[in-house]
């Protein structure tokens, strides 16, 4: 699953890898969320804001993935917690280069678009993205969706798919956007084999027709 190049790719980009980049993202996620209860205004800092980010602020590159997705106590809560369940896992089986890779070219893929565009854009869809890798990997774990109802990851990541596509159908083109670049890591690891896999159907269905 994991593509033939990355190898190659390791050997001459190693140095970019981190180690321990999946909790380093859960910590700072917890660390601005907390901060934000006592200086609501804190998060602008870090976000994928196109003026600033072309002005110099060029660390919004990163900082904008360090924004949680809810502010208050029991949604932070939550985020947090849904971080754990996958992040760490998904940088164990992908190792710390195939992580560190996925996110950054994520990252720059989304502020290349932003900065393009002239947009705001948010982390959703990269998160988003690293989940579906993820479930790509485990698709038959069994999690505790919301502490009681047993659920196997493949129907999260079904739902997950299913609505980034009728969000990407009948939303704006700001999001539509956001969500073309954050998808733009995951479709450079996993795309050969989503493709390998149509053609695997179509093969299937053809030949159920031929009986």
């Amino acid at each position: 699953m994991i593509p033939s190049w990355l190898a190659k790719a390791e050997k001459r980009l190693g140095f970019i890898q981190i180690p321990g980049l999946a909790k380093f993202l859960i910590g700072m996620n917890a660390a601005v969320g907390l901060l934000s209860f006592f200086n609501p205004q804190f998060p602008a800092q870090l976000i994928l804001d196109p003026a600033l980010l072309l002005s110099g602020q060029i660390w919004r590159v990163v900082t904008f993935l360090f924004v949680p997705q809810a502010f208050d106590a029991l949604g932070l809560l939550i985020w947090i917690l849904w971080l754990f369940v996958f992040l760490p896992q998904l940088e164990w089986m992908m190792g710390d280069f195939g992580f560190t890779l996925i996110c950054l070219v994520s990252a720059l893929a989304t502020a290349a678009a932003s900065a393009l565009y002239g947009a705001v854009l948010s982390n959703t869809a990269i998160y988003a993205a690293l989940f579906l890798a993820y479930a790509r990997f485990n698709p038959e774990t069994q999690i505790l969706l919301f502490f009681f109802f047993p659920v196997k990851i493949k129907w999260i990541g079904a739902a997950v798919w299913a609505y980034l596509l009728v969000s990407f159908l009948f939303s704006g083109p700001v999001w539509r956007l956001e969500l073309l670049s954050g998808l733009f890591g995951y479709a450079l690891f996993f795309g050969p084999a989503h493709w390998q896999d149509f053609r695997f159907w179509i093969r299937r269905l053809k030949n159920r027709g031929r009986y």
